[in-house]
């Protein structure tokens, strides 16, 4: 029964111990109490009790006991390719690069013909203490390295609440990662933590979410720090179909763009991420020398990304910032509207491959700002242009 099981022939380097066998008529009793097997880096110590028909084969088994392997690579032989689907077995042998397990329980009750015990009838679970793991899950987002896991196999679940290592570089600890039924290959993740946002940039500009930024992250640069959630759903058979939503708070952060004269700092807010776009609504920061409000939303046909500022500008914040040349002969403040678009580009295309150019605007009626300029540019503080562009890039 049991090589039918397995993705490949496993070769027993060494079996001690004791093993006694009765045969009351046809019935075969098979007991030990202290049984050590070995295979490759595969130790295993354990009990075992079963009873055999010789027509039917194994009909019930007890067996329990711990185990430690010192390469999850020698694990790949051992994958019960009866029970898992071929997607989910190939993602297994591919996912796994390197790692060990310190120390395993397992226990097995049960008729073998009834394995994997889907209706109840037989008991399966197996425990895992693995340490520097190595794991590529999902080609789109960055391997994990340096993990550390505490990994239970409990019928035709495996999943594990007990973890740290890393994503990139972003530090994880105690992540939620689940498979609700092995044999249907649907990986759940949900993990969550504090990083610095130059590492959650660079974890981002290695994950889908670099696309949602419209694959602009090489033009960002962002520091401070962020609380973060990432929640994915992977399903092996059709990995393309992934689900993801991310969620990014912070209330020091600072954001600039290349060749933008300013920077946008003191953002204090929560930015949320799918695979349509990003959002923010309600977001506050200091942006030309004022309070800011921030919005962000795809644009209605998906092909940008929409930033939105409202605030307001001192005329002496502006005169300094556009190097407008008169100084000293506007004062006041006024309210201004910026926009700021990003198309979206493949990640490792060209900056300049867009469907169109990353546009800037900054606009104001300039009321509440007076100067002393002559006519026609002169006014008053009261009055009002129709509308004033202080800055339009492409």
């Amino acid at each position: 029964v049991l090589p039918s099981l397995f993705a490949e022939d496993v070769a027993i380097d060494e079996i001690a111990g004791t093993l006694i066998w009765r045969q009351p008529g046809d019935v075969v009793n098979v007991v030990s109490d202290a049984i050590r097997v070995r295979s490759r880096s595969l130790e295993a110590t354990g009990t075992l009790e079963m009873v055999i028909q010789p027509e039917s084969g194994v009909e019930s088994a007890d067996i329990a006991g711990s185990w430690s392997l010192g390469d999850v690579n020698d694990a790949k032989a051992l994958l019960p390719t009866a029970i898992l689907r071929p997607k989910l077995t190939r993602w297994l042998q591919e996912s796994l690069r390197a790692g060990r397990i310190t120390r395993g329980d397992f226990a097995l009750q049960g008729n073998l013909a009834d394995f994997p015990f889907r209706d109840g009838n037989g008991v399966f679970r197996a425990s895992a203490s693995a340490s520097d793991v190595v794991m590529r899950y999902a080609s789109q987002w960055p391997t994990l390295t340096d993990v550390s896991a505490d990994v239970v196999l409990d019928g035709l679940t495996l999943s594990t609440r007990t973890n740290r290592g890393l994503s990139g570089d972003i530090p994880f600890q105690n992540s939620f990662v689940r498979f609700n039924d092995i044999t249907s290959g649907e990986l759940l993740i949900d993990t969550e933590g504090s990083a610095r946002l130059s590492q959650l940039r660079a974890f981002a500009a290695d994950s889908p979410i670099a696309k949602v930024l419209g694959g602009q992250l090489e033009r960002m640069s962002l520091e401070g720090n962020a609380a973060y959630e990432v929640q994915l759903r992977v399903p092996l058979k059709q990995v393309r179909d992934f689900e993801f939503s991310a969620e990014l708070e912070t209330n020091d952060g600072s954001f600039a763009l290349d060749y933008l004269p300013f920077n946008l700092t003191e953002i204090d807010g929560l930015v949320r991420f799918d695979r349509g776009g990003a959002y923010a609504t309600g977001v506050t920061g200091r942006l030309l020398g004022g309070d800011t409000t921030i919005a962000v939303s795809p644009t209605s046909d998906l092909t940008s990304l929409l930033i939105e500022a409202d605030g307001m500008l001192s005329a002496s914040d502006a005169v300094e910032t556009f190097e407008i040349p008169i100084e000293g002969r506007a004062n006041g403040v006024t309210p201004y509207q910026a926009r700021l678009k990003l198309p979206r580009r493949k990640p490792d295309a060209p900056l300049d491959a867009t469907r169109s150019p990353i546009t800037v605007s900054l606009t104001s009626d300039l009321q509440g700002v007076e100067n002393d300029l002559p006519c026609p540019v002169g006014k008053t503080a009261a009055a009002a242009h129709r509308r004033l562009v202080f800055l339009s890039m492409a």
